[in-house]
């Protein structure tokens, strides 16, 4: 019964930030997915985005990169790349 409730309520705040940002619910879902990646994991890259050092897009692109990998590789990412988040690409964060 809570699983159930936690998912009810999870669906109940996707759809509220789909309609707050104008995005469908499969979009909303992806944009709190990125949310929590940066600020769980990717903690150093969030610093920069909170400090506006970072533009949210590339922040959401790099979380979208690193939400495959283990936490471990993750925090490497997050190490390496927050310093230059600002001024590197995707093509970048693959070679």
């Amino acid at each position: 019964m809570l699983d159930d409730l936690r998912a009810a309520q999870s669906r109940i705040a996707i759809a509220e930030v789909a309609a707050m940002l104008g995005l469908t619910t499969n979009a909303a879902r992806r944009r709190l997915a990125e949310a929590v990646e940066l600020h769980y994991r990717l903690p150093a890259t969030w610093a920069r985005v909170r400090s506006m050092e970072v533009p949210a897009w590339r922040a959401r692109r790099i979380a979208d990169t690193t939400m495959a990998l283990d936490e471990e590789s993750a925090e490497f990412v997050d190490q390496h790349v927050a310093p230059l988040a600002d001024r590197i690409g995707p093509s970048s964060w693959t070679s």
